[in-house]
């Protein structure tokens, strides 16, 4: 879903403010479900060190389970486009001081076109991604079933290569267009890290495994969650790395509108890299650099679905010849 446009009222709305109050100190603040969730778009009369203190009460709030859409928190004034919101980034606005009326005025007029301007964008979203996804599943039916056409004895290798490696695109394709349905169990992190790995005969010494103390057991869907782990170590060892490390922590929510805190999966290897020219595509589908030796593309996209399907996220940085670090981020 594109949610550009709700930044973009937030924005004109901001600027309004800014054009008929000049004086009138206030930020307007995006919030990511993300480990740093906070970012500034707009500051008026507001001085570094106050908009430290404003971040300092932020995040010292007691979590909301249901934010209400005006509230004050420490002297702070808050007015949220949304209350309702998943993984998706949203826009809200902070006064040091109540605002006048005309200004509530005018907040009440953008809370309103945002709630609008938002579930038109979802609707849309939810149109696109059934009708796309309807036409892909029956095109990939239509492809499986003229698969089936080669005979059982033909000893034609390049063609039965071609064929499995089809047969892959498609099991992956379907896996990647259409919404994952979780099944969530609580299980030991180490027990679902191990028996991945097992599942895969990525051998113990292959990869190493820290855990954080504070991390007895997660609550995630155990196939998927094992899906995702086997993709991210598979590519550190096809990288060239001799093995893997895994590394995992807990991080608090730093914000009041997020009432989980994060498991951090760190996978840190000292394989060939990832140029810079194709960071920002390898969560992409069918991407990849290794199509020549049966690779579909969908590893690390795959990865990505799965982390927004328990609404977390996944962060690379990597540098050639130097290796690479993968993080996934699971709210627990």
């Amino acid at each position: 879903m594109n949610y550009k446009p709700l930044q973009e009222l937030a924005l004109n709305t901001a600027g309004i403010l800014k054009e008929k109050n000049p004086r009138f100190p206030f930020l307007l603040v995006e919030h990511r479900v993300r480990i740093h969730p906070v970012t500034i778009l707009v500051h008026n009369a507001l001085s570094e060190q106050m908009m430290d203190e404003w971040k300092n009460s932020f995040q010292a709030q007691p979590s909301f389970s249901q934010p209400p859409s005006v509230f004050e928190a420490d002297g702070w004034f808050y007015f949220l486009g949304l209350t309702e919101f998943g993984s998706f980034p949203f826009y809200f606005f902070v006064f040091n001081s109540e605002p006048p009326q005309n200004i509530q005025d005018l907040l009440e007029a953008w809370k309103k076109e945002s709630r609008l301007l938002n579930d038109a964008l979802r609707e849309t979203a939810v149109a696109h991604e059934t009708t796309q996804g309807n036409l892909i599943s029956q095109l990939l039916h239509d492809v499986q079933a003229i698969m089936t056409l080669q005979p059982e004895n033909s000893t034609n290798e390049a063609l039965q290569t071609r064929l499995n490696y089809q047969q892959k695109v498609n099991e992956n394709l379907l896996l990647f267009i259409r919404p994952l349905e979780l099944l969530p169990s609580r299980l030991p992190l180490s027990d679902l890290i191990h028996s991945s790995m097992q599942m895969v005969n990525i051998p113990p010494q292959k990869y190493s495994l820290t855990i954080s103390v504070s991390l007895a057991e997660i609550e995630v869907d155990a196939e998927f969650m094992a899906r995702a782990i086997q993709e991210i170590v598979w590519n550190s060892l096809q990288a060239g790395a001799p093995s893997c490390t895994i590394h995992a922590k807990l991080i608090p929510a730093g914000s009041p509108f997020v009432t989980k805190d994060w498991l951090e999966l760190s996978f840190s290897d000292s394989g060939s890299g990832i140029s810079q020219d194709y960071l920002k595509s390898v969560t992409e589908p069918f991407f990849t650099t290794r199509k020549n030796e049966g690779h579909s593309g969908f590893g690390l996209a795959l990865v990505k679905k799965i982390a927004d399907a328990h609404g977390g996220y996944l962060t690379i940085e990597s540098k050639k010849n130097q290796g690479t670090e993968v993080k996934l981020y699971i709210p627990v």
